[in-house]
């Protein structure tokens, strides 16, 4: 049939027989070493020659009782992926339905027959990857004669681990994970993944794999590798299946069970740079595009650490970036690169601070500059004098909302005039999960609804919920959206601001001249269906 439809000549076929006959490996194999033929022509040959049903494992998900009947150890060997029990058989996903020796294998462990189902290799590696969660790289150390918790093998660099720490890199990207934990305890190492904000378990392997996986990361991170006891900070930048790169920071740090490893995820793809997108309301998302769009002032984002406030402020300097204006950055680090702005990490170190670069880039004639943290005095000062000489400038504060910025920026010693005259905007900030659209369902709760009350929201209200599938890792969330407050520095809040007035009195203030509560605009996503009552309620529980 192949030779019929012009894919394989008979020479091709007739030389793959013969390398069959000295090699004893599959046909099918051979062709596709040779490049005669593509993986997905080979599955479609065998659909129709063996009539067996092609299925594809991203939209399938396993069922339980299959993956217990069926060893990970068999899974892994042959490569096969259970599915469900059927009766007496075993429906497994396999690329090579003709392996009898898999088939024979599999009713050896399980006592069913295998009814196999095609699938592509790497689908079926990657479902391995993600529903067996325990692959063993390394036998368990024997405990007589150990000098250290965790020997470092010379393999650190060879097939297995290696392969066991990209599997663990891709996996993380894949699931747009922004850290990865690697933590030792006492019998095991835990690998966690936080995903929308939220650490999730990925794998628990053997305490053995703790010095091959360590040695690993910190050789692609270019680390000492042989310094326990102090930690250590690189860098890894990885290009998957010929994408963009990725940047992955990674931190050592010692603990009572050895070193753990944190890698933060910088995906440019998972980046959102348009203002458009960052989920402001249209008025909240009109009031911020007005106080970024003017010539001079400062402009504060507050929230918590992962609020998204960097996030925030690349999008703000994308959107005025028209090339006719200096823009300048100082970041700790600089997160993601972006064109035609001048961007500088300080380097304590060797004395390039927030205040000491501030100063140099003055110097440097800016229109824009974005500061990525006001942290002391000085900072604070040079910021909000820069602001009143001419230039924008974008900060960030760790306050809990936005009339508290002003009092902080007070409390960290700059004049009440100052900060009434400089600052011209703030925004508050927050993250939410957002329900996740292949699970969601809508509801109607009951009378006995005391959440609802927390928000105001009346029995009968319909509401939406995740109920949890594999596209979300069963959370029933997938991705997250900012929750905002947006305060326009007006003359009524300036008085206050230089009267030394209270947060409370600012806000006040600010109700009165339309300023939307972080409570009441994430009040709206829950009315929306965006988000569910129990994500507001901890945002509430967390900050007021």
């Amino acid at each position: 049939m192949l030779i019929e439809r012009h894919i394989l000549s008979a020479a091709d076929l007739q030389g793959a027989l013969q390398q069959q006959k000295q090699t004893g490996q599959r046909l099918g194999e051979i062709l596709q070493q040779q490049g005669l033929i593509s993986e997905e022509q080979l599955l479609r040959f065998l659909e129709e020659q063996l009539g067996v049903t092609r299925v594809s494992l991203a939209e399938i998900e396993p069922a339980e009782e299959a993956l217990d009947l069926l060893p990970s150890q068999v899974a892994r060997r042959y490569q096969v992926m259970p599915l469900e029990k059927k009766g007496d058989r075993l429906v497994v996903a396999t690329a090579d339905p003709l392996n009898l020796a898999a088939m024979d294998e599999i009713f050896v462990s399980t006592g069913l027959m295998a009814s196999p189902v095609l699938a592509l290799q790497g689908e079926i590696r990657r479902a391995i990857d993600k529903y067996y969660s325990t692959p063993a790289v390394f036998p368990a150390a024997p405990e007589a004669g150990a000098t250290t918790a965790d020997a470092e093998p010379a393999a650190a660099d060879e097939g297995p681990v290696a392969r066991l720490v990209d599997s663990i890199l891709e996996r993380a990207i894949a699931a747009g994970a922004s850290d990865i934990h690697i933590t030792p305890q006492e019998k095991t190492l835990e690998v966690r993944f936080r995903i929308d904000g939220i650490l999730q378990d990925d794998l628990a392997l053997p305490r053995a794999n703790h010095g091959p996986v360590i040695t690993r990361l910190k050789v692609m991170a270019r680390l000492d590798i042989a310094e326990h006891r102090l930690p250590q900070d690189g860098r890894i930048q990885l290009k998957l299946n010929g994408g963009a790169p990725v940047d992955v920071r990674v931190a050592t740090m010692p603990t009572v069970w050895g070193e753990k490893v944190d890698c933060r995820v910088l995906d440019p793809r998972q980046g959102v740079w348009d203002l458009d997108k960052l989920g402001f309301s249209p008025g909240n998302l009109e009031r911020f595009k007005r106080l970024i769009s003017r010539p001079y002032g400062l402009v504060l984002v507050t929230g918590p650490t992962g609020s998204g406030k960097t996030t925030t402020l690349y999008a703000a300097l994308n959107y005025i970036n028209d090339r006719r204006r200096n823009i300048v950055t100082l970041e700790d680090p600089v997160e993601y690169l972006l064109p035609g702005i001048s961007q500088t990490a300080i380097n304590p170190r060797a004395g390039l601070t927030f205040s000491s670069g501030l100063r140099a880039l003055l110097r440097q004639d800016p229109n824009v500059i974005m500061v990525g943290e006001i942290r002391d005095q000085e900072t604070a000062a040079m910021a909000v004098r820069a602001a009143v000489t001419g230039h924008l400038v974008f900060s960030t504060l760790h306050t809990s909302d936005a009339p508290g910025a002003l009092t902080r920026l007070i409390e960290m010693g700059v004049d009440p005039y100052l900060v009434a005259a400089a600052v011209t905007g703030v925004v508050s900030q927050r993250l939410v999960r957002v329900i996740c659209p292949e699970c969601s369902e809508w509801y109607t709760p009951g009378d006995e609804f005391p959440e609802g009350r927390v928000l105001n929201l009346l029995p009968g209200t319909p509401l939406r919920r995740g109920r949890g599938c594999p596209s979300c890792r069963h959370t029933g969330y997938r991705g997250r959206k900012g929750v905002h407050e947006v305060m326009s520095v007006t003359p009524a809040i300036r008085r206050l601001v230089e009267m030394q007035a209270g947060p409370d009195e600012i806000r006040q203030a600010a109700r009165a001249e339309g300023m939307i509560s972080l409570e009441k605009d994430a009040r709206e996503l829950v009315l929306d269906g965006i988000t569910s009552v129990a994500e507001v309620i901890q945002l509430i529980a967390n900050d007021f």
